[in-house]
This record gives C-alpha cells, structure tokens and sequence, in this order.
C-alpha cells in the first residue's frame, strides 16, 4: 500500500465567547479571545510543516450555527491555505454549526469538500501525483439537535483502500456532553472502517485501537471544565499499519491546582504557596498562558479565616492586579486567576466523628452514604431545594444537576454546619 499521513481534529468552535470570568485586562482579555483563532493557525502550520497528504475535521467549526463573518473568514483563510499546498480537506458539521445555520456566501477552494446530511458520502482522497490513497466517508448534522444514530447510515464498499469516517458524535452516552447522534462502540467497530475520525466530545480518547476510534478533542480549552493540553492527531498509516500521535496546538491552557492547608498555618503562608504554583505553571507550558482554578483542600487552623467573607475573594483579586500590570508592560506567560474554591474544614478526625453516637456523627454518616447513592442523592436534593426554588431569588438553583457539583454542595453545607456547631474531634 502506499503510505500516507492525515490530520484529525474536531471542535474548533472558533470565536467562542469565553463567558464567566472576572474580566481580565484588555491584553488578557485578547489573548484568550483569540485563543481558538491561533490554535487554528496553528493546526494550519502543523499540517504545512508535517507535509500531510489531507485534512479531516470531525465538526463544530465554529461554536454558534449562526456563525460570524469573522470566524468564516479566518477559517477560509486557513483551507486557503491549505489547498495552495495542494492537501485537501474533508469537513463535516456538527451540532454547533448545522447546516441550517446561518452563513455567508463565499467560495472555497476546490480542495475543500464538506460533507452534506442528506446521507452518508463517500470521497476518495489522493496525493499530489494523483494515487488514490483512502476513501473518506462523512456525513453533517442538518440541524442542531440531531438525536438519530447516524452509524447505521455507514454503508462500506468493499475496496483495497484505507477507510476513514468522520462522524459527530456521542459514543456510548457521555454524561459530559449532549447525546446528539449517539451510538455505541460495538456498532462502530462492525461498521468496516479503519479509522473513526470522531468529534463533540472535548476530551482526548483513544477508544479502541485496530480499528482506531479517537476522539481528538479540541484544539484550545475554552473553559476550566476543559483543562489540560489540548490539540490535534497526526496519523500515519503504512504497511506497517496506523500510528496517530497527538499533537498540542492550545495557546492558552486551562488548569485546576489543588492547595491542601493541612501545613498551611498563614493567609502569607498560602499567599507564598500560590504563588510558587503560578511560577511553575508559567516556567512549564513552553510559553503559553494559562487560566487557572485555585482548589483549596484539606483541614487546618487556617478554615476558619478562609471563611470568613472576603479573604479569598481578596487574596485573588491581588493577584489578578500583578498579572494585569505585567501583562501591560510586556508579552509573557500570564497565569489569570479565574477562581479559587474552598473546599476546607476545620482540623478535626471524621473518621473518629463517624464512630460517635451524636448528631455530628449522624451527619457526617448521612452525607457519606448520600454521596455513595446518586439516586438517593438525587432525591435529597430535589427535596430540599423544592421550597426554595419558588422564590424567583434562588431560581437559578435549579439548573444545578450535576451529581459532582451537587456532591460539593453537600459537603460544604456539612462543613457549615460542623463550623456553627463548633465541632472538634
């Protein structure tokens, strides 16, 4: 067979809006709007400099189906690009840009080819001499919510050529993203292809090896829901068989760091650990930004001045003043400090309150078998917050589902009431 090289990325969701934060300075501000923007240059470079014979991306362009003008413009520019080095590029949409969606008329290169929903389509992808090398098999969402499962529409022709599919998708139900054409692993392994090029979910998963199934993530995190390196996969396929490495094209990167006060005796003690987190984050990203959530952890003497309104509020503040005034001065790594979370408690043995026949102890054995119940769990939480979400003031408690989330919201209210309680085991 004649050996190739192909680029897969997904969820480029150009010109999102990065909603949430405390605003930032204006140079930071920039920085992490254009963020999805340069990690897109940047995938056009990687597939320049790794000479890729074609490009597949698995969906999610843009990240509004009314897409702006703006982000179209980039990604012309960027398949323009492309096609001037003679690599084609294969395209499906997803449920954040659906066909249906609103868009400009303008004109791509001929080397650029994105698949319709009507059905599932079939291209042949060849290098620059003309030798047929895969055949590349897509199909788009026509519009955003796309609940069909779109695997069975796969019809594969018997061939000698390398089998690529692209399709957006959520495999096996993903609790972390919608169930759009949602399928299972097992009908995808009997489909026939040799490479499921997969967008929708953000995380980078290799789900079966021979044949491949990957999701490649995105290529820039856009929130601290979406931490870590992020990127794209380079594969190359030979005789010897498939061989996708991914590689990082994020600008700025997104980072929880956990900070236990079990040793922490001082708000300049934690001031100080802080900060020695932030050098290392900057000193260890190649030169990128970051975003991070500061997660306090841990019990200790200092709980108790941590809770108290403003400390940390403050303390945060602080920081975001020195890096905004750096960032002024002169380009370098910024670590902006989206959040810091308390998740403290007092110093006190819960292993000990869990043996004692006290209120105390029944609580804490309560919210312990809660968390290990998530139907129960569920349960609790409707009712308790049934009364409060008639007052239009606590309304928004209502979109709090998330079993993680509503597990942390138990567990402080535990540490509240073990704080008014004045407990000390």
């Amino acid at each position: 067979m004649r050996a190739f090289k192909f680029l897969h990325a997904a969820d480029l969701h150009l010109d999102s809006p990065f909603r949430g934060m405390t605003a930032p300075p204006a140079m930071i501000a920039a920085a992490i709007r254009e963020s999805t923007y340069r990690a897109f240059q940047s995938m056009i470079e990687l597939a320049l400099r790794e000479q890729v014979d074609f490009v597949v991306i698995s969906g999610d362009i843009y990240d509004l189906a009314d897409r702006s003008l703006r982000a179209q413009l980039r990604f012309q520019k960027g398949m323009e690009k492309l096609a001037e080095a003679g690599i084609p590029s294969y395209i499906i949409h997803g449920n954040h840009d659906p066909e249906n969606g609103r868009r400009a008329a303008l004109k791509w290169p001929d080397l650029v080819h994105f698949f319709g929903s009507s059905g599932v389509e079939r291209k042949t992808a060849h290098s620059s001499d003309g030798t047929p090398l895969a055949e590349v098999y897509g199909i788009s969402y026509a519009a955003a919510a796309v609940k069909e499962n779109l695997v069975t529409r796969f019809n594969v022709e018997p061939s000698g050529l390398y089998k690529i599919g692209l399709l957006h998708t959520n495999v096996d139900g993903d609790a972390s993203h919608d169930n759009y054409a949602p399928c299972s692993k097992a009908e995808l392994l009997n489909a026939g292809l040799d490479y499921w090029a997969l967008g929708h979910i953000h995380i980078r998963q290799v789900l079966h090896m021979k044949p491949w199934i990957i999701y490649p993530g995105n290529p820039q995190g856009r929130s601290v829901k979406e931490t870590g390196p992020k990127g794209c996969m380079i594969v190359t396929v030979d005789e010897r068989g498939t061989e996708p490495v991914f590689h990082r094209l994020d600008h700025v990167v997104w980072q929880h760091i956990p900070i236990g006060i079990e040793n922490i005796d001082s708000i300049q003690a934690l001031k100080q650990a802080m900060e020695e987190a932030m050098e290392q984050l900057r000193d260890g990203q190649d030169g990128r930004a970051s975003v991070v959530r500061f997660i306090l952890t841990g019990r200790g003497a200092l709980h108790r001045e941590l809770s108290q309104t403003s400390v940390i509020s403050e303390l945060a503040e602080r920081f975001r003043e020195v890096e905004g005034e750096a960032a002024q001065q002169k380009e370098y790594p910024f670590v902006w400090i989206e959040s810091v979370k308390q998740q403290t408690g007092n110093k006190m043995d819960l292993d000990k309150l869990l043996t004692q026949e006290s209120f105390p102890g029944e609580l804490v054995r309560q919210q312990g078998q809660l968390e290990n119940d998530l139907p129960e769990l569920e349960t609790f939480h409707e009712e308790a917050l049934s009364l409060l979400l008639h007052h239009a003031k606590f309304s928004s408690l209502s979109s709090l589902k998330d079993p993680d989330r509503i597990k942390e919201r138990l567990s402080q209210a535990r540490e509240l009431v073990l704080d008014w309680m004045e407990v000390d085991a």
